[in-house]
């Protein structure tokens, strides 16, 4: 399984905390994560720091950077 989330969500929570609750109740071998965004170079840095091992893709994005980063994230089978 692999979730997409975008670090802008409307609403009160934020595509950082969603990612954070859901890393501390599903480890990473059980749910793929990718975090995409159009924020600032300041805020993907600090997502980064936060979720050090989930790959971030900075919007605008090419679909075959997305399929690629998929494939490397996902082990064959």
């Amino acid at each position: 399984d692999l979730a997409i989330i975008d670090l802008l969500l409307p609403g009160s929570i934020s595509g950082l905390e969603t990612a954070q609750r859901i890393r501390q109740t599903m480890p990473p071998q059980q749910l793929y994560m990718i975090v995409i965004s159009a924020c600032s170079q300041k805020e993907l840095e600090e997502a980064q720091a936060e979720l050090p091992q989930v790959p971030i893709l900075r919007k605008p994005f090419k679909m075959h950077e997305l399929t690629q980063l998929i494939d490397q994230i996902q082990p064959a089978g």
